[in-house]
């Protein structure tokens, strides 16, 4: 049993590191910062450290104006999309901020990256987002849609499209009454459970 525990460590430890060091995972968070200021009450006195994760959390205690705020991860791409932000937060007035990291889309992201934001990224994160700046080019596919929790999105987006379709392409009150309980009444995500 004890090497069977083993091995699942390594297979474990082996996925992490796969993962990490070639993906950005996370491109936004979902926590809820407020309640952590408030149990935290950070004043200007203290030193915070924080999982970078999407830099969110990170960004959401400057206003409280710690002495200093440390963002750490095992991904250096999340410190990498930090320093993005930190970037813009400098650079850009607010619409443009806002069309990137709002919308995840901005129109002429090519030249706001490469004469407002490019120069003031350490020499790791300018060769990342030299490479990937053009997620935030496409309407369609936003930067929310890239990194592993873009490609969840992307496959939570397809699985209500397929709803809605299933729906919409019903012909009478009475069928979407009939679809929407055979599916409500099936497993969730059965593979089954939309054709």
């Amino acid at each position: 049993m004890r090497q069977i525990s083993k091995l699942a460590e390594r297979l474990d430890d082996r996925l992490f590191r796969a993962v990490y060091s070639r993906s950005l995972v996370y491109n936004t968070c979902w926590e809820d910062p407020a309640v952590d200021r408030r149990a935290l009450a950070l004043t200007r006195e203290d030193v915070v450290l924080v999982i970078t994760s999407a830099g969110c959390n990170a960004l959401d205690y400057t206003p409280l104006a710690p002495r200093r705020i440390h963002a750490v991860d095992a991904n250096p791409r999340q410190t990498a999309l930090l320093e993005l932000k930190l970037a813009g937060v400098r650079a850009l007035d607010y619409d443009d901020f806002f069309r990137l990291f709002g919308e995840g889309f901005h129109p002429d992201v090519r030249g706001l990256y490469e004469r407002r934001l490019r120069g003031q990224l350490s020499p790791f994160a300018r060769e990342y987002w030299d490479r990937n700046h053009a997620w935030f080019g496409s309407r369609r596919s936003s930067f929310y849609f890239h990194g592993l929790s873009g490609l969840v999105a992307c496959a939570f987006k397809a699985y209500l499209a397929a709803c809605i379709f299933a729906l919409f392409g019903s012909e009478s009150l009475d069928e979407q009454r009939a679809i929407y309980e055979q599916r409500a009444s099936a497993p969730p995500l059965s593979p089954t459970r939309w054709r």
